[in-house]
């Protein structure tokens, strides 16, 4: 069986944990609260803060895969842990930090749930608008190589 991440942080890990206190907390802000007798303010661990289950898990080939997950992991995170900790530090960035630092953020984008929303947005669009020209060339297509549609 496949060893697949299925609690895919939308923020990495490495980074959250720039922001824990002594007790490996992060205060977190609600924006919707039960009532006004709660707290808008929680402190929770990294691993319990901006995630969604199986958010990058895909299925190809009829089997489960965290490429994206991994991709971000290996690609982006890791190289960015030392940078950002330069960085926290007030130490100086060379070049090669200050390029990884830019792809990081840069992934940082569309890593998100208002990105991927944004992407179904546009892939739907594309469909709506390409497919019934593509379905008609590929009926002349079959119907020209007197192919029986009927059949398929």
């Amino acid at each position: 069986m496949n060893n697949i991440s299925r609690i895919n942080h939308l923020v990495p890990q490495m980074y959250l944990k720039a922001w824990e206190d002594e007790k490996h907390k992060i205060h977190v802000y609600d924006l919707l609260v039960q009532n006004k007798n709660c707290s808008e303010w929680r402190k929770k661990t990294v691993k319990g803060i901006a995630f969604q289950r199986d958010f990058y898990t895909s299925i190809e080939n009829a089997n489960e895969e965290d490429y994206l997950e991994k991709t971000f992991n290996e690609k982006y995170e890791t190289p960015a842990k030392e940078p950002l900790t330069k960085a926290i530090n007030g130490e100086k960035l060379n070049a090669n930090d200050w390029s990884i630092l830019i792809d990081f953020i840069g992934i940082q984008i569309i890593r998100t749930k208002a990105h991927a929303i944004e992407m179904l947005k546009v892939s739907k669009s594309v469909l709506e608008r390409d497919m019934p020209n593509e379905l008609n060339k590929i009926i002349n297509k079959l119907t020209d190589e007197n192919i029986n549609i009927k059949n398929i």
